[in-house]
C-alpha cells in the first residue's frame, strides 16, 4: 500500500481532481506506481521553493514577531498558541538575527501567551538553557 500527497493544483490528464483532492491530501493507493502530481509520503526532504504550493498548503504563518537581544533570547508573538516543544521555523524577507538560520527546526519553550524561547532540540524546560539560542543583534522574522 503506499500513501501519497498531491502537490499540484493542476488538473490532471482528462481527471477533475480538484473537484475531490486538494493540494496537501493524502491518497491511500494499491498501484505500483505513484500517481502523477502526487508525492510518495515517505519521509523525505522536499525544496520549499520547488514544493511551494505544498509547503504554502501545509505550514501555517503565525505572523511577524520580535526576538529579543538576550541569552536566552526571547520571541515575542501575540496569541503564538504554541505548546512546549512545538517545531517552528522562521523565514524574512530582511534578514534574521544572529544566531538564527531559515527554514532551520527549532523548538519553542513557552513563556506566556505572547512569548517564548527557543532550542535547537527539544529539551525539558529545567534543562533548557544548555540549548538556549543566543542573539546578538535585534530584528523582526515572520514565522512559519
Amino acid at each position: 500500500m503506499k500513501v501519497a500527497t498531491r502537490f499540484n493544483a493542476d488538473l490532471l490528464d482528462n481527471q477533475h481532481v480538484d473537484d475531490i483532492m486538494g493540494v496537501g491530501d493524502i491518497k491511500m493507493s494499491a498501484t505500483l506506481v505513484t500517481p502523477p502530481k502526487f508525492l510518495l509520503c515517505d519521509g523525505s526532504q522536499l525544496n520549499r521553493v520547488t514544493y511551494s504550493t505544498l509547503h504554502n498548503a501545509i505550514t501555517q504563518n503565525k505572523g511577524k514577531c520580535t526576538i529579543s537581544i538576550a541569552a536566552p533570547a526571547v520571541v515575542t508573538l501575540s496569541n503564538h498558541g504554541f505548546v512546549n516543544g512545538a517545531r517552528i521555523e522562521f523565514t524574512t524577507t530582511d534578514t534574521l538575527p544572529t544566531g538564527i538560520t531559515p527554514y532551520t527546526n527549532y523548538y519553542t519553550n513557552i513563556t506566556n501567551a505572547n512569548r517564548f524561547i527557543t532550542s535547537i532540540r527539544y529539551v525539558n524546560i529545567s534543562v533548557f538553557y544548555e540549548n538556549k539560542i543566543n542573539m546578538t543583534d535585534s530584528s523582526y522574522a515572520s514565522k512559519n
